[in-house]
């Protein structure tokens, strides 16, 4: 099935009523129909659509939201997201790690954010590719309209493993992915936001920078001092008429020189060109 003829196919794939729906509208004879059901019937109780993303907890197996398109609750399926992003070899090793619904200009949208695994046997040292599509609800019929592969790396052993992912406005009707990421090392940890959003048509990453880091695993009574900071974003409107400037607060200490010293500081990103920076 090709890319174009996928995406009329009408929302929530994984309904038997919304499948003879589509049936009867190309005009399929009722008997063809039930035969087609039966037949998807012992498939699906065969195999489990699910086992395609197991692990993946953060996310609830039925992606749903409210449209005012079309005046009724319309669902959109993680196998249906799928579906769409990928081929079905590339989606035998792919699964959403997050979903989310917004309003943008009036449409009903979703951003969906999915993990690839390129390798079958996955090592500490291969993130995961992390690729990103966002969807438009028409006629009551969902759509891609943003789609794009490789929009970040992350994690290990090709799993994101991220500590939590956020639906963040950036802008008066601007919106994007805020994800958390920690990792360690010998007993130190870092971790890192990234920011996914679309800029000029195209899913990218416009955020990564550090925002703690701890060395708990390395000190304590014999061991060097402990140190560790933290910290907390917030979008917050500046200058730029589309998008919101971020402002970093960390507290906490950290090591300089050798010598653990307090860190009390707030800085100041902007969006400048296709990416946030940190203003002088």
């Amino acid at each position: 099935m090709s890319r174009h003829s996928k995406q009329k196919v009408v929302v929530d794939n994984t309904s038997s009523v919304g499948n003879i729906t589509q049936i009867v509208r190309f005009g399929v004879p009722t008997a063809l129909v039930l035969s087609v059901l039966a037949i998807a019937v012992a498939i699906v109780s065969g195999y489990d659509l699910r086992t395609l993303f197991e692990g993946a907890e953060q996310v609830q197996p039925t992606i749903s939201t409210s449209s005012d398109v079309g005046g009724s609750a319309q669902e959109l399926s993680e196998a249906f997201a799928i579906e769409l992003m990928y081929d079905e070899v590339e989606a035998l090793n792919s699964r959403v790690v997050f979903a989310a619904p917004f309003r943008q200009s009036g449409l009903e949208k979703y951003i969906v954010l999915a993990e690839t695994t390129l390798d079958d046997i996955a090592t500490h040292g291969q993130p995961a590719v992390i690729d990103g599509a966002i969807f438009a609800q028409t006629d009551g019929v969902w759509q891609i309209v943003f789609e794009e592969k490789e929009v970040t790396t992350l994690g290990a052993f090709g799993i994101a493993f991220t500590e939590s992912e956020e639906l963040v406005q950036i802008g008066p009707d601007k919106y994007g992915v805020l994800l958390r990421w920690k990792g360690g090392n010998q007993g130190q940890f870092i971790e890192q936001a990234i920011l996914i959003t679309e800029v000029q048509g195209h899913l990218k990453e416009v955020l990564y920078i550090v925002i703690g880091e701890e060395n708990l695993g390395t000190c304590g009574e014999g061991l060097e001092e402990c140190w560790h900071y933290s910290s907390e974003l917030e979008f917050v409107p500046g200058e730029n008429p589309v998008y919101y400037d971020l402002q970093v607060a960390t507290v906490g200490s950290r090591l300089v020189s050798g010598t653990v010293v307090p860190l009390w500081e707030t800085k100041t990103y902007i969006f400048a060109g296709l990416e946030y920076t940190l203003s002088e």
